[in-house]
């Protein structure tokens, strides 16, 4: 048991020593210096509980390098699959029929209208641009200034506030669709 400490200690003390160059390495693929610190606190706990897959204490370096490589393959997959993500919400809001004003003011309650401003402010601008004026999500990241998946968070949460809203304000109405609301409420 003391020699596997040993063995830890001593692959935590060379995993430590080589840390800059672990760090350049991912900062030079990653283009950011936050990114590669994640990336690499990640590697050093996973490293630090495979290590007994180092059979020769010669090779650390060169085992270690291979972990950061398949960090980052995995890094860059997650990214790819987040990016397929948001472009397939972005184009399906683009397939949505474009509905006009008089038209999109005769289906959507009257309730939403009143409601929406009573919301966090972000969450009733994102409900404004995407839902009432028809604007992609791609377009409301852009406007609030940050990325394409926050903005689709930040839409889904406005959403689901407002839905809570529209119940407690409604009742069933809203619950089962509130379309040409006559509740009453507002």
């Amino acid at each position: 048991m003391k020699r596997i400490q040993n063995g830890e200690q001593a692959l935590a003390a060379e995993l430590a020593r080589q840390r800059g160059r672990f760090l350049a390495f991912l900062e030079t693929r990653l283009g950011s210096r936050e990114e590669a610190e994640d990336l690499l606190q990640s590697a050093y706990l996973k490293g630090l509980k495979s290590s007994g897959a180092v059979k020769e204490r010669e090779k650390v370096t060169a085992w270690f390098f291979q972990l950061l490589r398949n960090a980052l393959t995995d890094h860059w997959r997650k990214k790819s699959a987040e990016g397929r993500a948001v472009d397939a919400y972005g184009t399906e809001s683009l397939r949505i029929e474009k509905v006009d004003a008089e038209k999109l003011d005769r289906e959507v309650c009257k309730c939403v209208n009143a409601l929406v401003g009573t919301i966090k402010p972000e969450y009733a601008d994102a409900i404004r641009k995407v839902d009432l004026e028809d604007a992609s999500v791609l377009d409301l990241a852009k406007a609030a200034g940050v990325t394409a998946n926050s903005a689709a968070v930040r839409l889904h949460r406005a959403r689901k506030t407002l839905k809570k809203r529209l119940i407690q304000t409604c009742g069933q109405c809203a619950e089962h669709g509130c379309r040409d609301c006559d509740c009453g409420q507002v």
